[in-house]
């Protein structure tokens, strides 16, 4: 039959340790400290955060660049409604002066008369 393993029996001390063997427990070897990533996790690290603040940066100036580009769109987009206001009324101006009436009128306070087979009528 198979043999049983041997059991160790430990007895457990309460008692604390002296100060001065706590010291020397809890320090570490500086080297372990010192290396605890090594230098192609850093330079991975490192590699990945100045990617990420070049993102972060080219994101904030492309915001920026959209915002003024649509704060000048606007303002074309206003001063082409403007543009766009004047001409119909100068069209409406010139309408008016233009009329036939008008140039009847005008014709008559000058003493000219209108003779109706010399008149021809002109369009675009």
């Amino acid at each position: 039959m198979a043999e049983l393993k041997q059991q160790h029996h430990f007895e457990y001390n309460n008692t604390p340790l002296p100060r001065e063997e706590q010291q020397l427990e809890v320090k570490q070897h500086p080297k372990l400290i010192k290396n605890k990533f090594s230098k192609l996790e850093k330079v991975i690290v490192s590699v990945i955060l100045t990617v990420f603040l070049m993102l972060a940066v080219a994101t904030v100036r492309l915001t920026t660049t959209i915002a003024k580009s649509e704060e000048t769109i606007s303002q074309i987009q206003s001063d082409i409604s403007t543009k766009e206001h004047q001409i119909s009324e100068l069209e409406q101006q010139k309408n008016e002066l233009s009329s036939v009436e008008r140039i009847k009128q005008a014709a008559e306070k000058s003493g000219l008369e209108a003779h109706e087979e010399s008149i021809r009528k002109v369009t675009k």
